[in-house]
């Protein structure tokens, strides 16, 4: 496993594949200490990471972010983890009907969309790539970011370009991928009108009413229906 400061937030984010547990990242926390701060900190894991120790989380103690892949299929969430998130109000992070939106349902947590690629084209030792990403957060205005990097460039530099779109907060009544696609560079058009994922986003965020979501005001249907019967 390999850790190193998150991209998205202040915090970490957690790379590796498999079994994430505390003796392979020991290391890390060993040298740098846990990474607490007035504001709490993050956790993100990456996509091939399955299944998490027991009790792993609890090794931070200002958690109040954290970011579950579609990959995992085990947290290692004992009574005492549970109670841990519940108790710091943890926000879960990750894709609609996934491991994260169901753990927050169960939990009465909060539950943010997370962000992910509309689409990519190009060649990076021809011209370039162009990479769109949608980027949601549980406050300000979502928003669209746009990068291209060739070989020997980086953005922000005389070969790389990137710039930022925002978007309506509600921006999923009305917008369709082909209207997205419209505000973005026209070599990910294509890309993005065929983007299963975010299709599937926009449909899923009309029914939720939004892609953040406060599971603590929000009953759970299964548990609503079991208290109506009795």
């Amino acid at each position: 496993m390999i850790i190193h400061d998150s991209s998205k937030r202040l915090g970490l984010y957690i790379f590796g594949s498999g079994y994430l547990s505390y003796d392979s990242v020991k290391g890390y926390f060993d040298a740098e200490g846990l990474m607490t701060g007035p504001e709490g900190v993050s956790v993100e894991l990456s996509d091939d990471i399955t299944t998490v120790e027991p009790g792993f989380f609890e090794r931070f103690p200002l958690l109040q972010d954290l970011e579950i892949p579609d990959s995992v299929k085990d947290l290692g969430l004992t009574e005492s983890s549970k109670e841990f998130l519940k108790k710091r109000r943890v926000l879960l992070r990750g894709s609609f009907d996934s491991p994260a939106e169901k753990l927050a349902k169960e939990l009465g947590l909060s539950f943010c969309h997370t962000g992910f690629e509309l689409g990519r084209a190009g060649d990076y030792y021809e011209h370039g790539t162009y990479i769109v990403t949608l980027y949601l957060d549980t406050g300000g205005k979502p928003r669209i970011h746009q990068a291209s990097f060739s070989q020997g460039s980086s953005a922000g530099h005389s070969f790389g370009t990137d710039e930022d779109l925002y978007l309506p907060r509600d921006f999923y009544w009305e917008y369709t991928p082909e209207k997205i696609a419209d505000l973005c560079w026209g070599a990910c058009y294509s890309a993005i009108c065929k983007n299963q994922k975010l299709q599937s986003f926009l449909n899923k965020a009309r029914k939720r009413r939004g892609f953040f979501i406060d599971y603590s005001r929000r009953p759970d249907p299964k548990k609503k229906a079991q208290a109506d019967l009795k």
